[in-house]
């Protein structure tokens, strides 16, 4: 998982969701859950006794996002931020900022408030878009 750093970890009521592979810590757990709770009061505290690469970051984030119930604001192309904010009219804003050096695509519609036009689907690279949604 990593070359960074890791720790020994003991469970003590924690579940090993993921384990080190190779020695000196095969078999030690590298990625723990302990739930708490039960019903709609249930929660879980996660733990990573190491700093993995971008990949396993990435499906670690990914598990937490999945359980947790978060879900992104909108699609869009890697290295766009996304925001959403309701008015108390009910009005949705979708924030999209690129902050890739090429062009993104970001599945959303209505106007776009900083060019004044209905939005295209594409923020260019280092811009921003603000859609008015409905």
């Amino acid at each position: 998982m990593s070359t960074a750093w890791s720790e020994h970890v003991h469970l003590d009521g924690a579940e090993a969701v993921q384990t080190f592979t190779e020695y000196p810590l095969e078999g030690v757990p590298s990625l723990t859950r302990h739930a708490v709770g039960a019903g709609d009061g249930a929660h879980a505290a996660w733990y990573l006794a190491t700093f993995p690469d971008r990949d396993g970051i990435e499906a670690v984030v990914d598990r937490l996002l999945a359980e947790s119930g978060v879900a992104p604001a909108a699609t869009a192309d890697r290295g766009v931020e996304l925001v959403r904010r309701r008015s108390d009219d009910g009005g949705s804003f979708l924030f999209a900022i690129n902050h890739s050096r090429s062009a993104a695509a970001v599945q959303a519609t209505g106007v776009d408030l900083v060019t004044g036009a209905p939005f295209a689907g594409i923020v260019e690279a280092g811009s921003v878009a603000v859609i008015a949604e409905g």
